[in-house]
């Protein structure tokens, strides 16, 4: 750990902070990265105390949309400091190297950050807190094992003599110690407990800000008027009328449509519908979901496709007379992220600089974007990311909404805001893809013989990586290169096959003897893109639904049957039976209510569901959900049922109501009329249970959506002996 004395200036500014009497760079290793393993690789983030009490100021580098990233960030850090983390001013980052951790890009996704930091930061709090305490000990002429921390100040054993934080930042001076002494979980004051979360009296109060309150002087507004067809481009368009309507200063075409900027949003969304343009709807015209879907189970059917995961002999297995076939198809259809707050950016190109503000989970990368779509070095672009997202679910990691607002401002040269509606946010932005799954089982004895899984699905790093790799080399690389490693990767990833992302969750810990894992897709040139849990989202369901099948065939309670499974398994094992003792599932239901099991590993977090659902007159309603994970050490509990509680509604929302369809290669949806979600009054009892832990956290933003649909789905089965194979569930 060392001072920045060069970031000093800088870091006073952003902080918004006049004196500092400490600065320290905390080292933040790559991710998953030991730091004795990587220690030249370290970006940091940084703390300042200030001279004056209580003045703290912490750098997060982290996007918090709701996840509680920044209460999980500083209570791992304030742990070890012995510091209330209600006492930290916490500050977005810059968009910098420095704090960049996944080859030098500011990244948050995948339910990683407290998992990456877990180590990190408390070893960060240990250092600043001893640092503290040797000043005290000069200060005073005492040996520093008579001397103790509580909550920002170092004291004597007996209080005598007492100095805060802030008095001593002046002369602590902070030593990188590679392993100090950190707390036993027996002394934590702050992780593990249910802390109010640092961030609730702002959003609670209306005082938070966000990427779409952004307002600036002189600032335009501007909407985009988008191809019908995805892939569609503009032929001609006649803005005539637009241009007469009041506010309406300028109409023209960019990379996605027609741009209408203006003063007012509400002036331009009709001035849009004024508007029109004869399209090129481009080669996906005509083309339909039920059409994919067909087209998948051709493909599966042919034998062709990719092996992503085998072992034992699962094709012996089921070439053989042992044991009885069983043979099942489910399909998914395309889902939209519907983020409470919609896209939305503002930019201010001049000729060498551009300046942009937005939210976004991969501040880095809009920079990269930026830079090369203008032509300017990275540093002559400045990224000033939201505090707050509403809502990211991955579709916040995706460049399309501010490279608009680039494209546009670089045209007006003022700044210019382009605001999505939820209109645009449904029917434009990228989805989870459709997906078609195609499974058999051999079942003999009570037990599954063979398992095989077969997906038809796109790849989402095929689109993903090829779009990213230009942003990940060096900046100083000419346009025409960065271009060419986008290809690149692109044939990479077709030659090697790389659909991490199109089978996670397939390859499942069930033990079993012989089992298959293949994909097939159909290089289709829709926008699709990382959705909440991403392969676990539809592997999680279709996995469970058919162990679910399995055990039924194979005359066995759908509980013992994992319990079986999981029997090496201690930690999946014992959520496993958690869940059952919530759910008391060893004990007759009560009368009227229909029990589903389901369990799914992922984001290195263990969860078992049991939902309670009703069915009358063919209306159903999914009464409770019980819920027990393994994350490892819950941070703060407040979050870990908070997230649980947000996943299982938003996979419920997906279950029984979530359904994007593309006709005619467009989307058919458009608002939350037809695009409906969860309801307050629809939303079931969620009782949640974390199970006690000392090893490391793992991930909780994601883990509690994959199992959800196949414990509903499971539990209409019991109640009215259909299976549900096809989102959204339907009972008729």
């Amino acid at each position: 750990m060392i001072d920045k004395e060069i970031a000093r200036r800088d870091f006073l500014k952003m902080a918004g902070v006049t004196t500092a009497g400490l600065i320290v760079a905390i080292p933040i290793p790559s991710r998953r990265v030991h730091a004795k393993e990587m220690a030249s690789d370290f970006s940091h983030i940084y703390l300042s105390v200030g001279e004056q009490e209580g003045d703290f100021t912490f750098v997060m580098d982290k996007a918090e949309m709701g996840q509680g990233v920044v209460t999980g960030q500083v209570t791992m850090f304030c742990e070890e400091l012995d510091l209330d983390p209600a006492k930290l001013k916490v500050v977005p980052a810059p968009v910098k190297d420095v704090y960049g951790t996944l080859n030098g890009m500011q990244i948050t996704g995948g339910s990683t950050s407290t998992p990456d930091r877990w180590e990190t930061l408390r070893i960060a709090g240990a250092n600043v807190r001893n640092a503290f305490v040797v000043a005290a000990a000069q200060k005073w002429g005492l040996d520093q094992s008579v001397l103790k921390v509580e909550d920002g100040f170092v004291m004597t054993a007996d209080g005598s003599k007492r100095a805060s934080y802030n008095e001593l930042a002046k002369t602590a001076k902070v030593q990188d110690v590679e392993n100090p002494k950190l707390k036993s979980a027996d002394e934590f004051k702050y992780i593990g407990k249910y802390q109010q979360k640092v961030d609730a009296e702002e959003k609670s109060t209306g005082q938070a800000m966000f990427g779409i309150d952004t307002n600036l002087p002189g600032m335009l507004n501007a909407v985009v008027l988008r191809s019908p067809v995805f892939g569609g481009k503009v032929k001609s368009f006649d803005a005539t009328q637009a241009l007469k309507m009041p506010g309406i200063k300028k109409v023209f075409e960019i990379s996605t449509g027609v741009a209408i900027v203006g003063e007012k949003y509400w002036q331009l969304t009709k001035a849009r519908d004024a508007v029109k343009v004869e399209w090129d709807l481009g080669a996906n015209e005509g083309l339909n979901s039920e059409d994919i879907l067909k087209k998948y189970s051709e493909l599966l059917d042919s034998g062709d496709g990719k092996e992503v995961h085998s072992e034992g002999e699962a094709a012996k297995v089921f070439e053989g007379e042992e044991g009885e076939l069983l043979t099942v198809e489910y399909d998914l259809p395309y889902l939209a992220h519907s983020t409470m707050e919609p896209m939305n950016a503002v930019a201010h190109v001049t000729d060498d600089k551009c300046e942009i503000w937005t939210g976004t989970q991969g501040p880095t990368n809009v920079q990269n974007e930026a830079a090369h779509f203008l032509g300017l070095s990275r540093d002559d672009v400045t990224v000033y990311n939201a505090k707050y997202l509403g809502g990211g679910f991955g579709r916040r990691s995706t460049q399309d909404y501010p490279r608009e607002a680039i494209e546009v401002a670089k045209v007006m040269k003022v700044p210019v805001k382009v605001t999505w509606s939820r209109e645009d946010d449904t029917q434009f932005s990228p989805m989870r893809p459709i997906s078609k799954h195609k499974l058999r089982a051999k079942v003999k004895g009570g037990k599954a013989l063979a398992w095989e899984h077969k997906i038809g699905c796109e790849s989402l790093m095929q689109e993903f990586l090829p779009a990213i790799m230009p942003h990940m080399v060096p900046g100083w690389m000419p346009k025409f290169l960065k271009n060419s490693v986008a290809g690149i990767t692109g044939g990479v990833l077709d030659m090697f096959n790389v659909h991490m992302t199109t089978a996670e969750g397939a390859h499942h810990d069930y033990k079993m003897p012989n089992q298959y894992i293949g994909v097939v897709d159909q290089e289709l040139d829709i926008p699709i893109h990382f959705w909440r849990s991403v392969g676990h989202s539809h592997n999680g369901f279709v996995k469970e639904s058919f162990a679910d099948e399995v055990a039924h065939a194979a005359k066995v309670d759908p509980y013992a049957f994992r319990r079986e499974m999981l029997k090496d398994n201690p930690r999946g094992l014992a959520v496993l039976d958690k869940v059952a003792e919530m759910s008391k599932w060893l004990e007759p239901a009560e009368e009227g209510i229909f029990r589903g099991i389901a369990y799914h590993f992922s984001f290195g977090s263990y969860v078992a569901q049991v939902a309670e659902v009703s069915v009358e007159d063919d209306q159903l309603k999914v009464e409770r959900v019980h819920c027990a994970i393994d994350c490892g050490v819950a941070i703060n509990p407040n979050i870990v049922t908070d997230q649980i509680e947000s996943s299982i509604v938003y996979g419920l929302s997906a279950a029984l109501k979530g359904k994007i369809e593309l006709k005619n290669g467009g989307v058919a949806q458009s608002n939350f009329h037809n695009y409906q979600v969860l309801r307050i009054n629809e939303a079931p009892d969620i009782r949640v249970e974390i199970m006690p832990s000392t090893v490391a956290p793992m991930g909780v933003g994601e883990p509690g959506l994959p199992p959800i649909a196949a414990a509903v789905g499971n539990a209409i089965f019991a109640a009215t002996g259909k299976r549900m194979r096809r989102m959204p569930f339907s009972l008729s």
